[in-house]
C-alpha cells in the first residue's frame, strides 16, 4: 500500500523499558518483583540466576512501577520508576 505523505520506514513506537541493576544479592539466586504502589501487592515478574546482576522489563504500558529485588527474606526497599 502506497499512501503519499506516509513514511512507513519509520519505527513503530516502543513500549517503556525499565534496566534494574543490583550488586547487594550478587552471589545469590533473587527474585525480581513490580507493583502499581509501594505498599504492592508485587508480582514476582522473574527469578534471576546467580551472577546476573540485571534485569531488563519491558512494559505493557506508561507510568510508575515500583520494583524491589529479594533472596529468601530479605528484600530491598521499593524504588518507583517512571519510564
Amino acid at each position: 500500500l502506497n499512501v503519499p505523505g506516509c513514511d512507513t520506514s519509520a519505527p513503530l513506537p516502543s513500549t517503556p523499558k525499565v534496566r534494574l541493576s543490583w550488586s547487594l544479592f550478587a552471589m545469590v539466586p533473587v527474585t525480581v518483583q513490580r507493583a502499581l504502589s509501594d505498599s504492592g501487592p508485587w508480582a514476582d515478574i522473574a527469578t534471576i540466576p546467580a551472577g546476573t546482576t540485571v534485569y531488563n522489563d519491558s512494559l505493557a504500558a506508561p507510568g510508575t512501577y515500583f520494583y524491589r529485588v529479594g533472596s529468601g527474606a530479605y528484600v530491598t526497599a521499593p524504588i518507583s520508576i517512571t519510564p
